[in-house]
């Protein structure tokens, strides 16, 4: 395991990522929308949801945690039953609130945009990072993986009922951005 901290960049052509990858690095504001429009089936996939420690992983300058646990769910975003994103998402609290709690296997973006309570939600900046595999964080995003490096992003979402960390990890097996509508 290595020690060194994940660098997560503001601007996303920095990271070394592919044509191919910097499209949805960049272009999607709801990557579940975009999902939807490459593939004929999407699924959330719940790989796990609890309380725990503050990791340093979780640490960026637009969160604040209010205790020393905050609450993480991690995900496989899959398009035609296949991962094609990993996503950690994490609360600012070690207790989630209800609308969080009742997910599911529905994907945190459309309540973040389309919920009645996330109509004026507010957005950091994103940021962008080469997760290399020694790092051994977000394992899961490795688990179904064959590189040894893979890239993402993240950003902080603040609506009415909290703060909300966002990691998405981009697999192996996502395909071409979809075109725009």
């Amino acid at each position: 395991m290595s020690l060194q901290p994940i660098v997560w960049q503001r601007d996303a052509t920095v990271i070394g990522a592919s044509d191919h990858r910097q499209q949805w690095l960049e272009k999607p504001y709801c990557l579940t929308s975009a999902i939807k429009r490459a593939t004929h089936e999407f699924s959330v996939r719940v790989l796990a949801e609890s309380s725990k420690p503050l990791q340093t992983v979780y640490q960026s300058d637009d969160i604040v945690y209010q205790q020393d646990h905050a609450w993480e769910r991690e995900v496989y975003l899959c398009g035609d039953n296949t991962p094609w994103v990993y996503a950690s998402v994490v609360f600012s609290l070690a207790k989630p609130p209800e609308v969080l709690e009742t997910l599911g296997n529905r994907p945190l973006g459309e309540t973040l945009f389309f919920h009645p309570d996330g109509r004026d939600v507010a957005r950091s900046v994103m940021e962008y990072a080469c997760i290399d595999q020694a790092q051994d964080v977000y394992l899961p995003a490795f688990n179904v993986s064959n590189q040894d490096k893979l890239y993402a992003r993240r950003s902080v979402f603040s609506p009415s009922w909290g703060q909300v960390l966002v990691v998405e990890v981009f697999l192996d097996a996502l395909p071409d951005y979809p075109e725009e509508n």
